[in-house]
């Protein structure tokens, strides 16, 4: 099964897949046993290498970061790094990036009365409009809409009297 395993993982586009039939990568017409499926391990990062990569990425929320940077300080190239991390994380690098981002812009949202471009600028995005289109999309409602609902300082004016 072992030189069944290699002759699989050889064939461009097998994905793990072997024929019943020993040393043939087709099985022979007729032959009724079709693929079976053999497991190939999918890198994983050690637990140093997370750590190292999510707090290389929390470090640094409001720059624009390279995979290749954090692949190289997890001591892998960007390609296995960006496998391994979706495989130990669940999500991609990037997608964990952004909910970083996100997370760190409701922060603020509830807890300042900084404007919707500072805080854009403040958690990387481009400007303010990537900013709300991001935010949308990923917390299902629009930064000025999330932190009315939620804000603890009363940044905004309720009667006319205060304005």
């Amino acid at each position: 099964m072992a030189t069944l395993r290699a002759k699989a993982a050889s064939y461009p586009g097998s994905h793990g897949l072997v024929s019943c039939a020993e040393g043939s990568a087709i099985p022979a017409p007729g032959a009724g046993c079709g693929w079976k499926h053999v497991a190939i391990p999918r890198p994983h990062l050690a637990p140093w290498q997370v750590r190292l990569a999510q707090q290389i990425m929390r470090s640094r929320l409001s720059d624009t970061i390279m995979i290749k940077e954090i692949a190289a300080a997890c001591r892998l190239s960007a390609s296995h790094f960006v496998r391994a991390f979706r495989n130990t994380v669940g999500v991609s690098p990037y997608n964990w990036f952004l909910d970083q981002r996100i997370a760190y812009a409701k922060e603020l949202l509830a807890r300042t009365n900084m404007p919707l471009a500072e805080i854009a600028l403040d958690c990387g995005f481009a400007d303010q409009s990537h900013f709300t289109k991001t935010f949308a999309k990923r917390a299902g409602t629009t930064p000025m809409q999330w932190r009315r609902e939620t804000s603890s300082i009363s940044a905004f004016p309720t009667t006319r009297a205060s304005i």
